[in-house]
């Protein structure tokens, strides 16, 4: 996992650290005590919860990655999760629709795991595929 490459992901890193800081008590009611640090998130919000605290519910599901559910008394409950999560489910779901599609991801799946890949670094990609 790289968390800095350059301006901009250091940007993005500082802005998810302050939402952290900003929202870590209220959202994921983090313990006073350091020796305890405790993360208690909440997945689930009620309609009223939810329609209270729909910034905040936005903010977690951003920093989290993980999706969150608003129940409704009288509705179906529904789910906020980032757009470009569903993104990647809708285009897993259609790369895997046709079986013979479907076939043929899991068995290149299946050979890239039994093949031990090369370590290398970028410089050594680069030249390789002669982009220096």
């Amino acid at each position: 996992m790289v968390l800095a490459s350059g301006p901009v992901p250091v940007v993005n890193l500082l802005k998810k650290l302050t939402l952290w800081k900003l929202y870590s008590k209220e959202i994921f009611g983090i313990s006073q005590d350091m020796n305890s640090m405790s993360i208690i998130k909440k997945d689930v919000y009620t309609y009223a919860e939810a329609s209270q605290n729909l910034g905040s519910i936005c903010d977690q599901v951003i920093l989290t990655r993980r999706e969150v559910v608003i129940k409704h008394p009288d509705k179906e409950d529904i789910a906020v999760l980032p757009a470009v999560e569903l993104e990647e489910m809708k285009e897993s779901l259609h790369l895997l629709g046709s079986p013979r599609n479907a076939s043929r991801l899991f068995a290149a799946i299946s050979r890239a795991r039994s093949q031990s890949l090369p370590v290398g670094n970028i410089d050594d990609l680069s030249k390789s595929l002669g982009l220096d």
